[in-house]
């Protein structure tokens, strides 16, 4: 898989996934769309948030070729580092962080 399509294909699994857990549960149960208080945005907590990737990539180079990049392991988590495997593929690890803003749901009652 190249790593377009694996930051694609998380951030929109994700994204449905809360849309999917929102819709089998009680309005307001995750991420709701009540105001959120000081104390909420003190632990970290507010609607918009950032999503951590910690991906190997490998750069694939054959003689006459053009060079693909694909994803070699993927991991949510938050430069670059890498390792160099042979003349022609060489492995990097980026980690990058993608703020993303959650669908919403009824406020919380009570």
């Amino acid at each position: 898989m190249d790593l377009r399509t694996f930051i694609k294909t998380s951030l929109l699994d994700i994204v449905s996934g809360i849309k999917d857990a929102q819709e089998q549960t009680d309005p307001g149960c995750i991420v709701p769309s009540s105001s959120i208080s000081q104390n909420w945005v003190e632990l970290g907590i507010t609607k918009i948030q950032a999503i951590e990737f910690d991906v190997l990539v490998r750069a694939e180079e054959a003689s006459g070729k053009e060079a693909k990049i694909g994803v070699v392991s993927g991991f949510f988590s938050a430069g670059v580092q890498g390792t160099s495997s042979s003349d022609t593929s060489h492995e990097s690890r980026i980690k990058l962080r993608i703020p993303v803003q959650f669908p919403t749901s009824g406020g919380i009652s009570g």
